[in-house]
């Protein structure tokens, strides 16, 4: 089954800058999930992973996502 993210996708604003992690784009996207009330981030980005989780928000990866989902 293929998904294409436009479809699903909801367009958010961050309102506000965080610095949770050393990479810049990393806290962009914890930015953006944190806006959009995501339940999870879903990544191969191993210093994100090692998070697991901010603010109630999962971080997986793919294959995990793909199993508990």
């Amino acid at each position: 089954m293929a998904v294409y993210l436009s479809e699903i996708a909801e367009l958010v604003r961050p309102g506000r800058r965080l610095k949770v992690l050393d990479d810049e784009p990393d806290n962009r996207t914890i930015e953006c999930a944190v806006t959009g009330r995501a339940a999870a981030i879903v990544t191969g980005d191993k210093a994100m992973l090692r998070l697991s989780e901010y603010k109630g928000i999962r971080i997986i990866t793919l294959n995990d996502y793909l199993t508990y989902t």
